[in-house]
């Protein structure tokens, strides 16, 4: 099972990088499930994992995170480390609770930067998530929010503070 995670992680990280530079052509029957267009194609889709990488590419980057879906990448290749090998540098559990919560935070702050001119790099989750909190405590309340968050992540799970300097 660990060799697969491993084969998972390739995969994955071929499909995201590929999405970049196919969603424009691939996302017209991903997104539209136009399957004649797909059958038109011959079948035929410019990811370089194919069919299967466009998906995973649409659903992670498009549908998901968007660029933040990279930071899932170094969990799963640790946990199919851990299950081939018993390599463990750190605590999975404190991986993966930092995978998420940088995910979240990663996602929602290109969801911001990004929110007019490039949608897709914050991904379905930054784009609207951070189009909620805009909604509900404006675009100010919504930096706050995001710088916020980094510095309690950072102060918290990295043990470092930022105020030490300040002195």
């Amino acid at each position: 099972f660990g060799f697969l995670l491993l084969v998972l992680t390739a995969v994955l990280l071929i499909s995201f990088v590929s999405f970049f530079f196919s969603w424009k052509s691939d996302q017209d029957f991903l997104a539209g499930g136009d399957w004649k267009l797909f059958k038109a194609n011959h079948g035929k889709v410019e990811n370089a994992m194919g069919l299967l990488g466009a998906r995973l590419g649409y659903y992670f980057i498009h549908n998901g995170f968007g660029l933040a879906a990279f930071a899932l990448l170094p969990y799963i290749a640790l946990s199919g480390l851990f299950l081939l090998f018993g390599y463990r540098p750190f605590s999975l559990l404190r991986i993966a609770i930092h995978t998420i919560l940088f995910t979240a935070w990663f996602s929602l702050t290109l969801g911001f930067i990004f929110h007019p001119w490039f949608p897709l790099l914050g991904g379905t989750f930054g784009y609207f998530g951070i189009d909620k909190l805009n909604h509900i405590i404006g675009w100010p309340g919504s930096l706050i929010f995001l710088i916020s968050y980094a510095v309690v992540y950072v102060m918290l799970f990295l043990n470092l503070n930022p105020f030490d300097r300040i002195k």
